[in-house]
């Protein structure tokens, strides 16, 4: 039995200023990618089974992408894109076995069993994409967006929201108000941007909210002393 297995990509990018404030990045892809098995097995007694087997499969790809970015206001920074790949898969499969037997007068015959596969598929789809990224406060930031994709070959349609909160765009102390709360948390967030700090929000009841963030990127630990009531 012998096997290969193949993986080759390439692809071209273009970034372009359009103006100072709108870009716009350009990707062109190809791949391929190729397995195939080929064996066989041939045995000279009597009864004993011969056989063949051929199996490959190559696959291509095909993609062209735009990015877009706008920086539309001071607090507003808009991005936007699609991605159309295409896929076009080729399968040939050839099984062929022979099998070797005696009769009941004594003759030898032979049963012969042939699978043989030619199939080519082709897909296309589709992926658009938006989001908004606002400046809530001077440090803090969200990020509120949504990505669509349809499959052609199977009709299927996927809608994504997306909401990223928050982000700090700079670096703060962990705080808490004095007294307002008595909260002890410890976790860990994944940061959406490289110049973005991880946040907490913490909610000790109805009437009070704190807020909560660090320098650290991945752990928190704040502890406030609890408020106390006069009676």
């Amino acid at each position: 039995m012998q096997t290969g297995y193949g993986n080759t990509y390439a692809w071209l990018s273009l970034n372009s200023t359009l103006r100072s404030d709108l870009l716009v990045r350009s990707t062109v892809s190809v791949g391929r990618v190729t397995d195939d098995r080929v064996g066989e097995g041939l045995f000279s007694d009597i009864g004993k089974q011969e056989f063949t087997i051929r199996d490959d499969r190559d696959i291509d790809i095909w993609s062209v992408r735009q990015d877009w970015s706008l920086d539309a206001t001071r607090d507003h920074f808009l991005k936007w894109g699609f991605d159309i790949p295409r896929l076009q898969g080729r399968y040939n499969y050839l099984s062929e076995q022979r099998q070797f037997r005696r009769n009941a007068q004594g003759f030898v015959l032979e049963d012969r069993l042939v699978t043989d596969l030619d199939i080519n598929l082709t897909d296309l789809s589709l992926s658009l994409y938006g989001a908004d990224r606002i400046r809530v406060t001077r440090d803090l930031t969200a990020e509120v967006g949504a990505k669509y994709d349809k499959v052609q070959d199977t009709n299927d349609e996927l809608w994504s929201p997306r909401l990223l909160w928050p982000m700090l765009s700079r670096p703060t102390r962990a705080s808490a108000p004095r007294g307002a709360c008595s909260t002890k948390v410890r976790g860990s967030i994944n940061s959406p941007s490289k110049t973005a700090r991880p946040a907490f929000i913490l909610l000790s009841d109805p009437n009070t909210r704190c807020w909560v963030w660090s320098t650290s990127p991945d752990q928190v630990s704040i502890s406030a002393p609890k408020r106390t009531t006069n009676s």
